[in-house]
């Protein structure tokens, strides 16, 4: 890697080759797949090569991801259907879409985070081997996705909190608040039973997506 190398190059090719070297650095093996010398490693990881060289590693990731995306495709068409695959994005934090697209072959390159979630599900659930740079546990992975819900609940909480305050209110009022925007429009106030109502839908959601983690991910222990 020569010194005009790691001279100023475009701002592009120097945030891609940022990401790239965060990927080679969390997936080693893939040092391997780019075919970095074993000696040049430590300069890779240290400066920035050459235009050709981000954009030829650049492709041998994108083709590493697009051969884990065909085995996980075939993984969830196996082991999920199509009907299932909806549900699947919710066990794992995904969007439906995202696994739609996956399982009908428009998305060929799934993110390496993607890969990871699904690979666990999968091993964990039907057995499925997992990519051998896919150090995903399933406690890294229920830690994440527990606090997102977690955050939901204490979002919902502080919203219900504030509900008492809103029924007094109106009680002592004796009306509902409106806003006017002009002579033929007026807009209320979401009133105590809105929100009740839809904070009981918020918190049916996270019943819903814990119990399939729960169900996914964490076994049973039988009792006698």
């Amino acid at each position: 890697m020569s010194e005009k190398d790691t001279k100023k190059k475009p701002q592009n090719l120097t945030d891609k080759w940022s990401h790239l070297k965060r990927q080679l650095k969390q997936r080693q093996l893939l040092l391997y797949k780019a075919e970095i010398p074993i000696d040049l490693i430590n300069e890779y990881l240290h400066k920035t090569p050459s235009d050709n060289e981000i954009l030829r590693i650049e492709s041998a990731i994108l083709k590493d991801r697009e051969e884990k995306t065909t085995r996980i495709r075939a993984g969830i068409q196996k082991y999920v259907g199509h009907l299932k695959s909806p549900q699947l994005g919710k066990n794992i934090g995904v969007s439906d879409t995202t696994i739609r697209e996956i399982w009908t072959g428009n998305q060929i390159t799934a993110t390496y985070d993607i890969i990871d979630k699904l690979e666990l599900y999968l091993n964990q659930n039907y057995g499925f081997e997992l990519s051998i740079e896919n150090t995903l546990t399933v406690r890294e992975f229920l830690d994440d996705e527990v606090d997102i819900l977690i955050k939901r609940i204490s979002d919902i909480s502080k919203s219900l909190q504030e509900v008492p305050k809103s029924i007094k209110k109106i009680v002592e009022k004796g009306e509902y608040e409106y806003q006017l925007f002009n002579d033929f429009s007026k807009h209320y106030f979401p009133t105590p039973i809105d929100t009740l109502n839809r904070q009981k839908e918020n918190l049916n959601s996270v019943i819903v997506e814990l119990q399939s983690l729960f169900d996914s991910f964490i076994k049973t222990e039988a009792k006698i």
